[in-house]
């Protein structure tokens, strides 16, 4: 959970991070979404690639950062349900925020107060052509 707001992706794309798509020293993480096909990078910021040494020692040794602790030898990753349980284990309602309010809240935020232009923040979002990225709440379209 507490790399979640630091990533910005797609609740499907960190149960699935894979360690060998991690680079710590390199601070970034590349993947292909799975929703486009494309190739993605996610530049990590240092709290992220703390979270990622922290986390290494129990699970680098798995294909995926995160893996199913009740399968560990099937090789899976972590549920979706997993990370659901503990956002809500933090007693905080669903209709307050979700996990992909972080993304969205991210979307938002970079939108409004980084827009230079034409090229905004959706541009480098991987989102399917034609759906609208996560936000904004204000009513406009990107």
């Amino acid at each position: 959970l507490r790399l979640a707001p630091l990533v910005f992706v797609r609740l499907g794309e960190l149960v699935t991070a894979e360690w060998a798509a991690i680079d710590l020293e390199g601070a970034e993480w590349r993947y292909t979404v799975t929703k486009t096909g494309r190739p993605h990078v996610v530049p990590l910021a240092r709290q992220a690639v703390a979270i990622l040494r922290e986390v290494h020692p129990m699970t680098g040794h798995h294909r995926y950062v995160f893996p199913n602790a009740r399968f560990p030898s099937r090789a899976l990753p972590m549920s979706r349900g997993t990370l659901w349980s503990a956002f809500r284990a933090l007693d905080i309602p669903k209709e307050r925020m979700t996990m992909h309010g972080f993304r969205a809240m991210a979307r938002t935020i970079l939108d409004r107060c980084c827009r230079s232009g034409p090229t905004s923040s959706s541009t480098s979002w991987p989102t399917p052509s034609g759906i609208p990225t996560a936000g904004p709440t204000t009513g406009r379209r990107s």
